[in-house]
Parts: C-alpha cells; sequence; structure tokens
C-alpha cells in the first residue's frame, strides 16, 4: 500500500487489524460488559470526512 504523509507499515496494521474478524468479537465482548456493568448509553463517534486518496479517515 501506497502512503502519502504517513508511516505505511503502521497504516497496514491498523486497516488489517480493522478488518481482522476478532475485531468483531472484541467489540461484541466489551459492548456486553459495558451493559453487564450497568451501562445504558453507549457513544458511537465517527469520524467523517471525504476520502481524497492522502490519508487514511477514520477513528
Amino acid at each position: 500500500m501506497q502512503i502519502i504523509g504517513g508511516d505505511s507499515s503502521a497504516m497496514d496494521v491498523f486497516q488489517t487489524a480493522n478488518r481482522d474478524r476478532q475485531m468483531g468479537t472484541a467489540f461484541t465482548d466489551n459492548l456486553a460488559n459495558f451493559r453487564d456493568a450497568g451501562g445504558i448509553e453507549f457513544f458511537f463517534f465517527l469520524n467523517e470526512d471525504l476520502w481524497d486518496g492522502l490519508e487514511s479517515f477514520g477513528a
């Protein structure tokens, strides 16, 4: 992957982790733990911007 303005190896690690099936399991477990601890409102934050081919966006 060619990245302009960023470390391509770090970006590859983040994108690979984001696409890994275990990330879904970790998210589901985290949400279940939150609810089990009495949590009521769970906020999802979205960092959105237009893709311009120069950067990777998302939080």
